[in-house]
């Protein structure tokens, strides 16, 4: 080890003794914030804005494709959040004075090791705080520079198809169309060239190339009826040219293909109240609650209300006072209530 790396350590150790030391040796409050509040206020917060961007949607201010993204970077924060509040503790304390000095000793090595795992292993140390979407697109975007001269390099239909992933999981979704109508040339029936460069076409609203985009949709899911993403694609376009019913049945297939996707819910959940299969219970239910629930009740970042064994006196308790991470609706009353708590019984009854 270098005289530079033996120095960076030494200061790095006594940084953490300096910051660490002073408020350890200082009297311990019985009771510390452990942030409740904060996350609460931040629970409340996203959940806001995912109804925002619901109401945009429902109000024609906004397409559904297009605050996809958005709608998917707030659920996954929100589902972050209330994972976080659950696991709280009901009364967090500090540890007194007779643990200090255990605490500080403990927290020397943890620096020393994050100390040379910082100068030895940086890039997964900097992904460690990352959820596992987030370090996945932070290493798909370290890798398109060199996935693309790969693909530029060589042209072949393997390279052109790792470029066009990593950009459309890194949201470049230009340039994933680029890599993706490139690949098209060698393959034109290749199936998820076809249907990324397609949504992507149609989400632009071009009224040149919105027609040939759904051809390019529709000729995917021809292709790969059983994939889920071809499904999901398609009944995202038949939205887009608001063939609704058709739009429904290949957003159910994708649900039943990909159960644990949510990438559909929030799209079914609107196109079922433009059908009219709505009563106040499901309108209240669609604006407040699929949003964490999802749109059948089976879950999302909140539980599976199918798998629930809630009385109906206990479901409105919790309903309106709230539980655990579930904020509460003080004023649901009425004929949206009991239109709530019906569906909710009707749910649980179902296998």
């Amino acid at each position: 080890m270098t005289l530079a790396v033996l120095f960076t350590l030494a200061l790095l150790v006594i940084a953490t003794v300096l910051l660490v030391a002073h408020p350890l040796s200082r009297p311990a409050p019985d009771v510390v914030d452990d942030g409740h509040e904060d996350l609460l206020a931040e629970r409340e917060a996203l959940l806001r804005a995912l109804r925002d961007l619901d109401d945009q949607v429902d109000r024609g201010e906004q397409d559904a494709d297009a605050v996809h993204a958005e709608r998917s970077r707030l659920r996954g924060r929100a589902a972050r959040v209330l994972a976080q509040l659950d696991a709280l503790p009901p009364v967090p304390t500090r540890p007194n004075a007779s643990v200090a000095r255990p605490a500080l000793l403990t927290l020397l090595v943890m620096a020393a090791l994050v100390g040379v795992g910082a100068l030895t292993v940086l890039p997964r140390w900097q992904l460690a705080g990352l959820s596992t979407g987030e370090a996945k697109a932070v290493q798909e975007v370290v890798q398109i520079p060199a996935l693309r001269a790969t693909a530029t390099r060589t042209g072949t239909e393997a390279s052109l198809l790792a470029w066009g992933r990593a950009a459309f999981a890194a949201g470049r979704y230009a340039e994933a169309a680029q890599a993706y109508a490139s690949a098209l040339k060698q393959n034109p029936q290749q199936p998820e060239a076809l249907r990324r460069l397609g949504i992507y076409l149609v989400t632009q609203g071009d009224p040149k190339n919105v027609q040939q985009a759904f051809l390019l949709v529709r000729g995917a899911a021809q292709l790969a009826p059983k994939d889920p993403e071809s499904q999901l694609f398609l009944g995202f376009a038949l939205t887009h040219f608001g063939e609704d019913e058709a739009a429904l049945k290949a957003l159910q297939t994708y649900q039943k293909l990909d159960p644990s996707g949510r990438d559909a819910d929030e799209t079914i959940t609107a196109i079922r109240t433009r059908l009219g299969q709505s009563t106040p219970g499901t309108r209240v239910y669609a604006a407040s609650c699929a949003s964490c629930h999802g749109p059948d009740g089976r879950g999302g970042i909140g539980p599976n209300l199918h798998l629930s064994n809630l009385t109906r006196a206990q479901a409105q308790d919790v309903i309106l006072h709230g539980r655990g991470a579930m904020p509460a609706f003080p004023n649901l009353k009425g004929e949206e209530l009991r239109g709530v708590l019906d569906l909710v019984m009707k749910w649980q009854a179902e296998p």
